[in-house]
């Protein structure tokens, strides 16, 4: 029988708006998503206004069995949200500037989850402020024997050295792409993808790296370890690439070998894709 686990997205929640629909975005709630549809408890942490968007955002994560009392209300700043908009033929995406995800509070019962955590995971996004920093930094330390997983690529605009670097301090494991290396590890941008994700594992003192390249329409994710490193092609589509991810985590936490965990990510991040809101086939797991 699958062994439940606790699985933390701790970072953003939005509220993504198109012109006929609504849905929950940011690393926190779709990775508690993803989690509750792989079986496993989904915690999101997070912080949003004292709005509509907000209300609307909890609805949305109650109906999909997130726990969310840890996402905190802020009197003062608006909930975080991604307008969508078809201009000129293309989609543009447009995140809202400051939002209460960057005022992230000190809250003792947050140490209480991170001691229950089997695996956190957090971005860049809500590390561009000092506050939701300085809280991370802290939840991060009271996670105990949680895996944490630092996403790179999880930014709404070039990486800014200092934040990454400070989330690599408190990270096992990291998402990386092109972009990432060029900051994280200046003059490494042009040298092939094993030696690069190499030296990160080896400054970063990293047990894991998931590096993410282009595949044509789809990305090519590649795990390394100092031992060896191996590929598969998962869906590029932000959600479809986060469930990627958490079953990735889901067969790392259950034994798995690293190949095994990535044939999973596959399948889930492709089922994902066909199939978005649906639950991940148990017998798979």
């Amino acid at each position: 029988m699958l062994r439940q686990r606790t699985i933390v997205g701790l970072g953003e929640t939005l509220l993504l708006e198109y012109p006929d629909r609504t849905e929950p975005a940011g690393l926190a709630a779709i990775v508690a998503l993803q989690a509750v549809r792989l079986g496993h408890i989904g915690v999101a942490i997070s912080r949003v206004g004292q709005d509509k968007a907000a209300d609307e955002l909890r609805a949305l994560l109650d109906e999909a069995g997130i726990d969310a009392s840890h996402i905190q209300n802020d009197p003062d700043l608006p909930t975080g949200r991604v307008i969508v908009r078809a201009i000129g033929g293309r989609i543009a995406r447009y995140l809202e500037s400051r939002a209460a995800f960057d005022n992230l509070q000190s809250d003792f019962d947050l140490e209480d989850v991170g001691q229950q955590a089997d695996a956190v995971v957090y971005g860049l996004l809500t590390r561009r402020g000092g506050q939701t920093r300085s809280e991370e930094n802290r939840f991060l330390a009271a996670c105990g024997a949680a895996v944490k997983v630092f996403d790179l690529t999880n930014r709404a605009g070039p990486p800014d050295r200092g934040q990454a670097m400070s989330g690599l301090e408190l990270a096992d494991a990291a998402i990386a792409d092109a972009t990432a290396i060029d900051v994280v590890l200046p003059g490494w941008a042009d040298a092939p993808a094993r030696e690069a994700a190499l030296h990160l594992l080896r400054e970063a003192q990293l047990s894991l790296v998931l590096m993410v390249e282009p595949a044509d329409a789809d990305s090519l994710l590649t795990a390394h370890t100092t031992d060896g490193f191996c590929s598969a092609r998962v869906p590029k589509e932000r959600a479809a690439f986060m469930a990627s991810i958490v079953a990735f985590l889901h067969g790392v936490l259950n034994g798995k070998r690293t190949e095994q965990a990535l044939e999973l990510a596959q399948r889930v991040g492709e089922f994902t894709a066909a199939h978005p809101g649906d639950s991940v086939p148990q017998e798979w797991l």
